[in-house]
């Protein structure tokens, strides 16, 4: 099955005086969200060595006018049924209603809450930020910490796999892919009175100063490496091979900190307060104005870094979006006899079949026969979801004593997190039938991971039962 995709939008600049990171962060998002998504980046005038990057990673590219930010640009593009992302600090409260006037979703990505925010989600990945920092609308929902990383693939790898290394005596040190005001310079001279073996020195294509840094290179005469628009393959590796960095308390930190190691920080920017204080507080890096710490202090930050960055940030982010392309897509209606053909495939699905109390094969004329007395039936409810008018899954509820629920799904739409959602949607469609007003149960084996999961998020108690061989019984009574 061929499933359409939606559009997601993704707005950020950058340059040599605001840096490069609203830029990366996107990246890393359009790479989460490309299995599902239509990724575009929308940026004005980007460096060629950015719009190669953009060209890699996304769908396309759309290149705004140089000139003052006009939020009718990016609003001539939304048609009403997009996602659109949207970081970086230009982007207040007049510009976001702009946008969310066209329709759609709308997602900020922030680190410096100092607009009130109309958009649906909110995605700050500093930790120690909580509601009461932002101004909100009640709808808006806020996802904060580490745990939503915006992480390319190599680091959530290596977040994953992470193993304490052996002593090779290097030094990472990254400032930001801009670094204006040169932090870099000033880093590298102080690290240069410690015997590191070699300086790994990360600049992006925005830094000016490396003709400067170049020439104290020479002067000095130290192992000292400059490294410029790495692949983020390249770049983990470059860190992997680093027992210590310092990096400014930006996107790079959490980059590090996947790969794990001997951090220092340094902030260099004001909007990288919150950043900065957090990974000081909670023990997952050391202060560079305290550049070097004692030795037995750094198994206990390295343990915390395992234990902060797990590698799985990008399931959550996707099941972000997805939940906005349920919330944007999906409907829901009655089943009628001209859906046989459909539920009869799911029906039949092998791994449908093997989580069924009776797994054996259904025949059509069986089923046929069994959808047409259900249709028929005043106490059953059937519902099916369609996502952009193509159906994916059922609901059913039969009423006797308690109302019975029981769910499928189509296999190619499996994964995306819809499941609980698509309950939720049917329990509230079911509570206004006549007649609703009772208990719903369900009976779920007890190896379906998913569907047990999906049963105990929406509320349901679950109990053991013997009404079903090897399983257990939920209760609901209010959502």
């Amino acid at each position: 099955m061929t499933i359409p995709k939606t559009v997601v939008l993704l707005r950020a600049d950058g340059d040599n005086k605001i840096g490069l990171g609203h830029i990366h962060r996107l990246l890393a998002l359009s790479e989460i969200l490309k299995i599902n998504f239509d990724c575009r980046f929308v940026i004005r005038s980007p460096l060629p060595g950015i719009r190669e990057l953009i060209r890699k990673n996304c769908d396309q590219i759309l290149e705004l006018n140089s000139g003052p930010e006009q939020s009718e640009e990016i609003a001539q593009m939304v048609m009403g049924n997009e996602i659109v992302v949207l970081d970086g600090y230009g982007f207040d409260t007049d510009y976001q209603r702009v946008i969310k006037q066209r329709g759609g979703a709308l997602v900020c990505i922030d680190d410096i809450h100092q607009h009130h925010f109309v958009a649906d989600v909110i995605i700050n990945p500093a930790g120690g930020v909580n509601e009461a920092l932002y101004s909100k609308e009640n709808t808006t929902k806020l996802f904060t910490g580490p745990q939503f990383s915006l992480l390319k693939r190599p680091f959530l790898e290596a977040a994953k796999r992470k193993a304490t290394r052996a002593d090779n005596s290097s030094i990472f040190i990254c400032m930001g892919g801009a670094d204006p005001d040169n932090h870099t310079r000033e880093v590298l001279h102080r690290c240069l009175d410690f015997p590191f073996s070699i300086y790994n020195v990360v600049v992006g294509e925005a830094y000016i100063h490396r003709g400067e840094l170049e020439k104290d290179i020479l002067r000095l005469g130290k192992n000292v490496r400059i490294l410029s628009n790495l692949k983020p393959e390249a770049l983990a590796d470059t860190m992997r091979q680093c027992e210590v960095a310092v990096c400014s308390a930006s996107g790079i930190a959490y980059e590090y900190l996947c790969v794990g190691g001997e951090l220092y920080i340094k902030q260099t920017a004001s909007n990288q307060t919150h950043l900065f204080n957090y990974l000081l507080t909670d023990g997952l890096a050391f202060s560079f104005e305290y550049f070097r710490a004692e030795a037995n202090a750094v198994p206990q930050v390295f343990q915390r870094q395992k234990e902060i960055f797990d590698g799985n940030s990008d399931t959550r982010i996707l099941n972000i979006f997805n939940r906005l392309d349920f919330d944007q897509h999906v409907d829901i209606r009655k089943i009628t006899a001209t859906d046989v053909h459909i539920t009869f495939q799911w029906a039949n699905d092998p791994e449908l079949r093997s989580q069924s109390f009776n797994s054996d094969p259904i025949l059509f004329e069986n089923h046929q026969a069994w959808l047409n007395r259900k249709i028929n039936d005043s106490s059953a409810f059937l519902y099916i979801f369609e996502y952009k008018n193509l159906p994916f899954g059922q609901v059913r509820f039969d009423v006797g004593k308690d109302a019975t629920i029981s769910y499928s799904m189509d296999k190619d739409f499996r994964g995306r997190g819809w499941g609980q959602s698509m309950l939720k949607n049917a329990i509230e469609r079911f509570q206004q039938e006549p007649g609703s007003e009772i208990k719903i149960v369900g009976y779920v084996k007890r190896e379906n991971m998913s569907s047990n999961t999906i049963f105990e998020k929406l509320g349901f108690a679950k109990h053991s039962t013997e009404e079903y061989p090897n399983s257990y019984k939920y209760e609901w009574i209010k959502l």
